[in-house]
């Protein structure tokens, strides 16, 4: 659906995020300078404004949960790589491990 927005330029589709209108598409001025605002799709029924914020908090923690992980196998990964290194037996006492971890996550 192509449109010029009031500016003259060709209106970009944007996808709306908020909790009464999540995944909603729209068009808009791609410069935000003029208002023009038209809804694409049409408005979501309640049963889905009801669900579909829920339904993205829980795939933001899980993301974060992911990235947490990765970071963890990250550096638990270089902690025993340097031990290995250093001659160290890679049977470190699981404290130290966790020390490790916290400390590098504070750089």
């Amino acid at each position: 659906m192509a449109a010029k927005c009031y500016c003259g330029a060709w209106a970009v589709q944007q996808t709306a995020w908020t909790s009464a209108n999540a995944g909603r598409r729209f068009l808009a001025c791609p410069f935000r300078k003029c208002g023009f605002f038209n809804w694409i799709d049409p408005p979501l029924c309640d049963r889905a404004r009801a669900i579909i914020p829920g339904l993205i908090r829980r795939m933001n923690r899980l993301e974060a949960e992911l990235k947490n992980a990765q970071q963890t196998q990250m550096i638990t990964s270089t902690v025993l790589d340097e031990s290995t290194i250093m001659g160290e037996s890679t049977a470190m006492d699981e404290n130290i491990l966790v020390d490790e971890i916290k400390k590098k996550r504070e750089l």
